[in-house]
């Protein structure tokens, strides 16, 4: 009888501290489960309708959000909806590299870079609409821009 008192004796005590660890793996697991839903919800993944690409996110950012916090935004994947302004954005460049581009919606403009936009030049094709998908990096110098993962030029009707 004296086996089955809790904190007193030695069983007792392995008893109370595998129900906590039961306890702990179980929270554990459910904060991961519920982190894995969360980034699959809002970075997607990629859909194809026929041969053309399309990015279906649940969340598209906005460029003012990610030049108002930065740091909020840093290493995050983000997905952003605008016109292809070539080598002339009106915006602070990070110069990460001299092929970086610009890309703008209602909001703002930002700076892309590692991944060219396909097909459009940087002077005759200004204002083409296109979905940039990548991860935002901030410089040195605390200016964001996004390193582009997937480019999608839009069709012009």
């Amino acid at each position: 009888m004296a086996v089955y008192l809790v904190g007193k004796y030695p069983i007792g005590k392995m008893l109370v501290s595998l129900h906590r660890l039961a306890f702990a793996i179980l929270l554990s697991l459910s904060f991961w489960v519920e982190a894995y839903a969360a980034t699959e919800r809002n970075t997607g993944s990629p859909s194809f309708f026929g041969d053309k690409e399309i990015i279906s996110f649940s969340q598209e950012i906005k460029i003012e959000s990610i030049w108002s916090h930065p740091e909020a935004f840093q290493d995050q994947k983000v997905l952003v909806r605008g016109r292809y302004l070539g080598w002339r954005g009106q915006v602070q460049h990070p110069l990460i590299t001299r092929s970086d581009w610009a890309i703008e919606d209602d909001t703002g403009a930002i700076y892309v870079t590692g991944l060219p936009a396909k097909g459009l030049d940087p002077v005759r094709d200004i204002g083409r609409p296109l979905q940039v998908l990548g991860t935002v990096r901030v410089n040195p110098k605390g200016v964001p821009y996004i390193q582009a993962e997937r480019v999608i030029v839009e069709e012009v009707e």
